[in-house]
């Protein structure tokens, strides 16, 4: 068996010597809405639920909800998701429509031909 020596590293090449990831601690919370569909909610969480006020919306319709939490800032990304709609009709979409130091607002869209019969949870995570 013979061995070909490599070369040494130039300056300005990649030298790994180690490589470990190391994965964030997530805190993780929930709150639910609980006067009407308009009502801001506060989950100081860097992820979490959010439970919807139940409410009928039409088809194609849509409202916007404002979030306050500590953990986002202006440069932030706000992943969201539908985590459960307890529904029978219609089709729950959530987007985020606006990120600033301390809140984000997003908005549940019904992109359904029936209106939402059920209630929704949001889920999010702040990257």
């Amino acid at each position: 068996m013979s061995y070909t020596p490599v070369p040494p590293l130039l300056p300005g090449d990649l030298e790994v010597s180690a490589f470990q990831v190391t994965r964030p601690k997530v805190i993780n919370d929930a709150v639910t809405q609980l006067v009407d569909e308009f009502t801001p909610v506060t989950l100081n969480a860097s992820a979490g639920i959010v439970t919807l006020y139940p409410s009928i919306l039409s088809p194609y319709g849509g409202y916007g909800i404002s979030v306050f939490n500590t953990y986002v800032g202006a440069g932030a990304i706000v992943l969201t998701s539908i985590q459960d709609y307890s529904g029978t009709t219609g089709l729950p979409n959530v987007i985020v429509v606006g990120v600033s130091d301390g809140m984000f607002s997003i908005v549940l869209l019904n992109g359904g031909t029936s209106a939402l019969n059920g209630i929704v949870k949001v889920g999010f995570l702040i990257v």
